[in-house]
């Protein structure tokens, strides 16, 4: 891109020269061309003129001096016309071969500067396309931390459950533990408290017998 660019300067550099050498030597043969163009058209007038007198100038007797010197006038009115007329045709072609020239410098500036705008608006699509891929990649980054996001979101909601799910039955385990365990404290309280109740009577039927023994030993 910038080597275009440095192209362009290049040719803008050279061809302005030529384009600024040439519009000057165009304007000066068209100058050339014009006035002599002005100049045959006073001399085509004059030479009318000439032409009227010389008509009515006798070529003999007192007048003929005067009829040969109009003669002379009009030989060279033509011959100025004609040489007028030559340096007008020369200086058209010259000045039309220099503004060819312009024209093709023209050419060349305009020829370039289109090769700049075309790499200019390649790179623009090109940019626009880049931009649009970067949104894109950035809608799909955007849609793959949502999909992975919500993938997250029901791997902990599946983790929850079964936690849940876990608890309860650790809950109902629990419960069953507990009311075991609860029915061994009954069994072990009544256990207990039969137990109290048969010692107290048989320490009372130990000591009922044990007096009877003392008795019956006092008695022999």
């Amino acid at each position: 891109m910038s080597k275009s660019y440095i192209i362009l300067n290049k040719i803008k550099e050279e061809q302005s020269v030529i384009i600024t050498q040439k519009t000057k030597e165009s304007n000066s043969h068209r100058r050339i061309k014009e006035e002599a163009m002005n100049s045959t058209i006073v001399l085509r007038r004059r030479m009318e003129s000439v032409q009227k007198n010389l008509q009515t100038t006798p070529a003999c007797g007192a007048t003929a001096g005067q009829s040969k010197s109009l003669e002379n006038e009009l030989k060279q009115i033509e011959s100025e016309i004609e040489t007028n007329t030559k340096i007008s045709e020369l200086e058209s072609k010259s000045e039309s071969k220099t503004q060819n020239e312009v024209d093709a410098a023209n050419t060349l500036i305009f020829n370039q500067e289109k090769i700049v705008n075309e790499l200019v608006e390649e790179v623009s699509v090109i940019n626009d396309k880049t931009d649009y891929a970067e949104a894109q990649r950035e809608v799909i980054l955007e849609q793959k931390e949502e999909e992975k996001y919500e993938k997250d979101v029901v791997k902990v909601e599946v983790e929850s459950f079964r936690a849940n799910q876990t608890a309860l039955s650790d809950e109902s385990t629990l419960r069953e533990m507990t009311a075991e365990s609860q029915l061994l404290s009954r069994a072990y309280t009544a256990a207990i408290t039969t137990f109290n109740k048969q010692k107290v009577i048989i320490t009372k039927t130990m000591s009922t017998r044990t007096q009877n023994i003392q008795k019956l030993q006092k008695d022999l």
